[in-house]
């Protein structure tokens, strides 16, 4: 709906701009509705599923107003988001890109004092217990002073 957007409102625009654009508004665009959900979720105490269900049909039925009830397909002409389905839909990228997530996350899982946690599933002084207090996370004084006040 963005790249559409974009490529009509602005046809001369170079195409990697009207990516980027389009890559910087639709996260924003998500942030927001992500950030509506929370606070209605939070204040309101609505059970998630709910809000996520009203959610997903409010922005489906903007998408469908914004484009007049119409299909935008990606991939087929000669726009500037079809060349943008061209270079992401290759296999090489796709698979590419499940790799590096995996690899990413395997890192930050099994590396890091987070992922360690996460892991173990421990409470929070058992975990207190377990890796600040021996000084496995040192660097961060105010954390480690906190924690160790509960240690």
């Amino acid at each position: 709906m963005v790249a559409t957007a974009l490529t009509r409102l602005w046809p001369g625009t170079p195409e990697p701009l009207h990516i980027a654009l389009a890559i910087v508004i639709a996260v924003l665009a998500c942030a927001t509705i992500g950030a509506v959900n929370g606070l209605v979720i939070g204040r309101l105490r609505v059970q998630p599923f709910i809000v996520t269900l009203a959610s997903m049909i409010g922005v489906r039925g903007f998408a469908k107003w914004c484009t007049s009830n119409e299909n935008v397909d990606i991939g087929f002409g000669d726009d500037v988001a079809s060349r943008f389905a061209s270079i992401f839909r290759e296999k090489v990228v796709v698979i590419g890109t499940y790799v590096a997530a995996a690899a990413l996350f395997w890192l930050l899982l099994s590396k890091t004092v987070f992922g360690r946690r996460v892991r173990a599933n421990r409470s929070g002084a058992d975990f207190c217990r377990g890796v600040l207090c021996r000084g496995a996370v040192g660097a961060q004084t105010t954390f480690t002073e906190r924690a160790s006040h509960a240690c």
